[in-house]
Order: C-alpha cells, then structure tokens, then sequence
C-alpha cells in the first residue's frame, strides 16, 4: 500500500511494485456520472458509486482495507459498473453531487439501479465482511 520512497529509480523495481499493489484499486470510472450511467444502461449492471476524499480517513481505509481485497474487487469489476466521486475540493459543483444524491458524509457508498433508482447505501466505514453480502443482495435481487 505505500510506496517506499528510497526505493524509486532502484532498477525499476518501484514500479512494479507500484503495479501489484494497485492491480485492484484500478477499473473505476472518476467523476463522469453521465458515462457510468450510460454505461449501465448499455449492460444492464448497477452502478455503486462510491463519494470520497482525499482528507477523508476513512474513505482511504474503504479504499485500502476493502475495495482493494480480490473478493470484493472482483465482484465490483464483473458485476456492476463502479464510480468514484470526488469530494476533495469542497465547492459548489461537489455540494451540488452530494445534494442531488443525498449524500450528508464521507464515505458515502450507493447502489443503484441503471436508471438512477436507489437500491441501498451504506455510510462510513464497512469491512469485506460487510460489503460482499451487500454487493451479493444487489446483484442477486432483480433490479428492473
């Protein structure tokens, strides 16, 4: 999870290590709701949409300790299309985001049907144990 700063421009071996490390926090679509609902429709899957910041501590550990562990990961990658919303910068366009989908803090993780209908969100922080028996209720349930 950290990279180790001695170490850059040692025989390439950072990036690499930078790879494995990141190989699941990757696939998520950044900022374009538009597009990931869009592209929802195009193949039937939910979205979840997962609102964060970068001084949010416990959006990193979502970040960190759940959505980066392979179960999770890879249910997120197969089965719905995944968003992340940035609320670094707090202005009027992020208020707007997190006015229009209910959102009151950080983290906030929705799960929603291709036509913008709300399946179920949890707030704050969830371990893998808690998150795939959500991600397995959304998919298993009919959604139309």
């Amino acid at each position: 999870e950290d990279i180790n700063f001695s170490s850059i421009g040692a025989g390439g071996t950072t990036s690499s290590s930078i790879e494995s490390d990141s190989q699941y926090s990757g696939d998520w679509i950044e900022d374009d709701i538009e597009g990931a609902f869009a592209e929802a429709v195009a193949s039937n899957k939910p979205v979840v949409i997962d609102f964060w910041a970068e001084w949010c501590a416990a959006c990193i550990e979502l970040e960190h300790k759940t959505f980066s562990v392979p179960s999770v990961y890879n249910k997120l990658n197969s089965d719905f299309i995944a968003l992340k919303v940035d609320g670094t910068k707090v202005n009027a366009e992020t208020k707007a985001k997190w006015a229009k989908f209910g959102v009151r803090g950080l983290p906030t993780v929705l799960f929603m049907t291709p036509d913008r209908k709300e399946i179920t969100r949890f707030e704050a922080f969830r371990t893998v144990d808690e998150v795939l028996p959500i991600l397995e209720e959304v998919t298993s349930g009919n959604f139309h």
